[in-house]
């Protein structure tokens, strides 16, 4: 089985290290990803700059769109959730994801709507302003990289789970020392909260099994691969994966 994973990593590692080259991002967004990642860190700085440089890297990001698409509703929404998540994120510490992702979620729902967080999704945005604090750390949930996630987690069960297949053991059992408590669905927040936890802990999992050989090939690709990093790598592996717009083809692959 290792092999499978070390094989998987080889074969996408030259096209995902090519897409953190800031050569090959789109103009602007390596530079805008590092000073949001210094201003979610400096608690030196005044927070009214700070939140600026945040809301901007949200804009640009797109990551906002909870709010309506006109742009000034988005600019305002994104201040309020940047000077709202600051304070959580000071008081955050790494060991603390992904049940730090809570307090955040909380601190970005009020700026969104004050008196109720459970009508909208705030997953993906929650876990990019995460990310700016722990970029080592903190997985941003993402589409693609989930899909692909749940491919890997479901290839690993089937090639070292020796037990005959359950479909009862694919469903999703939660416990939050109330027993078990079916999921509402129309309650984002809960959806949110467990979806983020899942995926940070099988992300790790399935990370673990990869990052030896992608350090090694960092390693060996030297200045080639100048802003790698193998959390970034994985990330970017994932993305890959799981990015439904690539051929489904056989043809050429040497396979039929």
């Amino acid at each position: 089985m290792d092999g499978i994973w070390t094989d998987l990593v080889r074969r996408y590692f030259q096209a995902a290290a090519l897409l953190l080259d800031p050569a090959n991002l789109r103009a602007g967004s390596f530079q805008r990803d590092q000073a949001a990642i210094k201003a979610a860190s400096a608690k030196d700085r005044l927070l009214a700059d700070r939140a600026e440089v945040l809301a901007g890297w949200l804009t640009f990001q797109r990551a906002n769109r909870p709010t309506a698409a006109k742009p000034d509703t988005e600019q305002s929404f994104a201040v309020k959730a940047a000077q709202n998540a600051l304070p959580v994120l000071d008081r955050a510490q790494v060991q603390d994801i992904p049940a730090g992702f809570i307090a955040l979620r909380a601190a970005i729902a009020a700026a969104f709507d004050p008196t109720d967080d459970t009508k909208r999704s705030l997953l993906v945005l929650t876990s990019k302003l995460l990310w700016c604090r722990f970029p080592e750390a903190a997985p941003v949930y993402d589409a693609s990289a989930a899909n692909a996630t749940a491919f890997l987690v479901k290839m690993l069960k089937a090639a070292e789970v020796k037990q005959p297949y359950r479909r009862i053991d694919e469903e999703r059992h939660y416990d939050d020392h109330d027993g078990y408590v079916r999921w509402d669905f129309n309650d984002k927040k809960v959806v949110d909260h467990w979806y983020y936890k899942d995926y940070v802990q099988s992300r790790a999992v399935l990370y673990g099994r990869c990052e030896a050989e992608i350090i090694r090939l960092i390693a060996e690709a030297r200045s080639a691969v100048s802003t790698a990093s193998p959390f970034q790598v994985f990330d970017k592996i994932l993305w890959l994966i799981g990015d439904h717009r690539h051929d489904y083809s056989l043809k050429g692959s040497g396979v039929i």
